[in-house]
């Protein structure tokens, strides 16, 4: 009994730290107004190093129309980041910016025509 309830222990405290451990998704909504064609999402502070990855790229699915939404997994668990930089750029290469982004798991984050830096 008591190797039964040590087990039970022993699972319930490696199920949470793999759980904690999870990479957060995220929803991320197009309510510009206009299609987009790429997507960067990098944690906050981390320069320009992982700009590169084309999120919209993922999976072959290389526009997000307006008025939809994409499910993306972050490349961190939230204990190790919580706070990202999200970069949109439209078809007519105009920049959408939403910095410092707390995250939290399965949050929509939604990008309207007013996140717009760059014509």
């Amino acid at each position: 009994m008591k190797k039964y309830i040590f087990c039970i222990i022993l699972f319930c405290v490696i199920g949470g730290v793999l759980s904690a451990q999870q990479l957060p998704r995220v929803t991320i909504v197009n309510n510009t107004g206009f299609p987009m064609n790429a997507l960067y999402i990098q944690p906050s502070g981390d320069g320009w190093s992982n700009w590169w990855i084309n999120y919209l790229d993922i999976g072959g699915n290389n526009l997000l129309t307006t008025n939809r939404s994409l499910e993306v997994v972050l490349p961190l668990p939230l204990s190790v980041a919580d706070t990202y930089d999200l970069f949109f750029f439209d078809t007519d290469d105009d920049m959408y910016v939403k910095e410092n982004v707390r995250i939290r798991a399965n949050m929509r984050i939604e990008f309207v025509f007013d996140d717009i830096v760059w014509r």
